[in-house]
């Protein structure tokens, strides 16, 4: 290529060359939906093969239409790629233009075609119409061999890549010479450590290590000494070139600490154990260490007290309770058993425990040692037998003015509606256990029976905006009858200083199976009270359920009677059964429970009511209860 066009090339390169080549998606003339991919396939290609060039940047524009676009762009410096492609039968036909983005001229127009299906005739004609097209509008320079950024150069004699150069002098293969000072014919030379100067005696020299200019030097035991080499190399630990003195792993001199088999620095001036490292088997960082009582692998249980500490003081006692002290230890009671509950009572018979004695053995009804005192069938001390002048009714009061006639409504919670009683496995072939459990059962028969006593205070009411607002004051209290029940069966009474009374019953006394023990679990807050408002036709006709369930929908079918129904959560029951390992607790409180129910009535139900009547239920059958209650009344 002439020189002087070389040099115009590259001029005009330098003056009109871009910087930035901006792309849009290519548009489907033919809105052939088969094709809609190559929108982003080809400026994908474009990127893919040029994006290297580091006179280039690359990047896509926004949607710019150039035929249209009058005034200047805010994109900088650059050319605008606008593509199409359209189908033709089994072909793609691409065309693209170059604007530049600032002028809006058009610098490019190229199209070719190719199989629709041939992807490399496609990424391949692309490229080489972006290389004979576009590309030279971005080049820098062309190098004399016409290569856009090359490194060809022309030599002294105008010969592109020629190996022709000229000396110092300007003469073009001449011989004259540059010194390292850049004189021409100049003396002055680089020595082995690149230092440029006219004197030969001052050239660097090797040091030990064979390096020119280097600072390793030999020591007094001759060692070359470096950055790399200690100053004390050839020496032993005393300082005696050739020494055999040696530093042991604990960094003494001639000391005599070693590695053991665990690869621990041991003995000598470590202050560790040889067998540091060791497990107590001898097994280098085993897992097996000494107990508490110096055994290996041991549990403690070598030497460990009844309550499982090793080494520990505490003891069983002659009741087999262990403890610390000795101070709380057993005694016998007055039938000689250790940790018995036997006792003394007031007409000084040993009572209780396994005498087989009641706790009130020499007691008449009267309360009377030796007395001659009896109760009748009706349970009255010294009475006649006349059990018909007894009231038995009991929770009920009649409203303000009303006649206080009742309906006797028939009682259902007798003990069909509790679990039948329990069959007596296992029984031990021992008359008071038989007869024990046989009271226990009467009295869990009871807790539903005869548990409660109510008492209903005058019923109070105001009235306001055309209605009746009532309370009524029911006194729940824990009836004396069932707590004397206790004396038939053998116990233990607790008082506590808030009003609560424990009557604990030890199961060896009795036969409480898994059916019992479970039944024993269930029964704790299962007694709900429930208030009846009988109507002057003695029918039920609203009940007040006390519970903490207040769901409607559990009584759809006594709401289908008309009954109304509605709910209080105040009551709290004033007996809970806890069942233990080797005891049973009946928790009782003693002081009596006042609730108040209050309700608003119209002043026509407030005249339909004649009285309200209180009742006991079980909470876990309360739907089926009260249905069937209601059902016989």
């Amino acid at each position: 290529m002439n020189k002087f066009l070389l040099t115009i090339l590259i001029t005009l390169s330098s003056l009109f060359s871009y910087e930035n080549l901006y792309l849009m998606e290519f548009d489907n003339i033919s809105r052939d939906y088969k094709l809609d991919s190559f929108s982003e396939i080809l400026p994908s290609y474009i990127i893919n093969n040029f994006s290297d060039l580091d006179y280039m940047n690359i990047s896509y524009a926004p949607k710019i239409i150039p035929s249209i676009y009058e005034k200047n762009s805010d994109l900088d410096n650059g050319v605008l790629i606008n593509g199409r492609f359209l189908s033709s039968y089994d072909n793609i036909i691409i065309s693209f233009d170059a604007y530049d983005v600032n002028t809006w001229e058009k610098k490019a127009f190229r199209s070719y075609y190719c199989k629709s299906t041939d992807n490399e005739c496609i990424e391949r004609a692309l490229s080489v119409c972006m290389n004979d097209s576009v590309l030279p509008l971005f080049c820098p320079y062309y190098d004399c061999m016409g290569v856009c950024s090359g490194t060809a150069k022309l030599d002294c004699l105008g010969e592109c890549n020629g190996s022709s150069i000229e000396d110092c002098e300007g003469v073009c293969n001449g011989n004259a010479n540059i010194d390292c000072k850049g004189t021409c014919w100049g003396s002055a030379e680089l020595d082995k450590c690149g230092i440029c100067d006219y004197d030969r005696d001052n050239d660097c020299k090797k040091d030990c290590k064979e390096i020119w200019g280097g600072n390793a030097y030999l020591n007094e035991c001759n060692m070359c000494i470096s950055d790399e080499v200690n100053e004390s190399s050839g020496m032993d630990c005393l300082g005696v070139c050739g020494g055999g003195a040696v530093l042991d792993c604990n960094g003494d001199c001639n000391g005599t600490a070693y590695l053991n088999e665990c690869n621990v620095c041991v003995d000598g001036n470590t202050n560790n154990n040889i067998n540091l490292g060791f497990d107590c088997n001898g097994v280098c960082y085993g897992k097996t260490m000494f107990d508490a009582c110096g055994v290996c692998g041991g549990d403690n249980s070598s030497c460990s007290d009844c309550m499982g500490n090793p080494n520990g003081l505490a003891i069983i006692d002659n009741c087999g309770e262990c403890d610390y002290s000795s101070a709380n230890d057993c005694t016998q009671d007055c039938n000689g058993e250790w940790g018995g509950l036997a006792f003394i009572n007031d007409c000084s018979v040993c009572v209780g425990g396994k005498t087989n004695f009641l706790n009130d053995k020499g007691l008449d009804c009267e309360g009377i040692c030796w007395g001659n005192s009896k109760l009748d069938d009706c349970g009255v001390c010294n009475g006649n037998n006349n059990c018909s002048n007894l009231d038995k009714s009991k929770g009920t009061i009649a409203f303000e003015n009303k006649s206080s006639f009742k309906k006797n409504i028939k009682v259902i919670h007798d003990k069909k509606n509790i679990k039948e009683p329990m069959a007596l496995k296992n029984v031990k072939n021992h008359e008071d256990i038989f007869e024990n459990t046989t009271y226990l059962l009467e009295i869990l028969d009871g807790i539903k029976t005869n548990l409660y006593d109510v008492n209903i205070s005058n019923i109070l009411k105001e009235t306001s905006d055309n209605l009746i607002e009532i309370t009524i004051p029911v006194e729940y209290s824990i009836n004396n009858k069932f707590i004397a029940m206790f004396n038939n069966i053998p116990y233990e009474k607790k008082e506590n200083l808030n009003g609560t009374v424990i009557y604990e019953i030890n199961k060896e006394y009795f036969n409480i199976d898994e059916d019992l023990n479970n039944y024993l679990s269930s029964m704790n807050y299962q007694i709900i009270p429930v208030l009846f408002f009988i109507d002057s036709e003695d029918n039920v006709s609203k009940v007040i359920i006390d519970s903490w369930n207040n769901n409607n929908s559990d009584f759809n079918s006594i709401l289908s009677k008309g009954i109304k129904v509605d709910f209080s959560n105040q009551f709290s029951p004033l007996v809970s059964i806890t069942p233990g390992k080797s005891t049973v607790q009946f928790n009782f409180q003693l002081d009596s429970l006042l609730n108040g129910y209050s309700i608003s009535l119209s002043e026509k139900e407030y005249l339909e009511y004649q009285y309200v009547s209180v009742d006991f239920f079980y909470f876990n059958n309360l739907t089926n209860e009260l249905s069937s209650y209601l059902g016989n009344n």
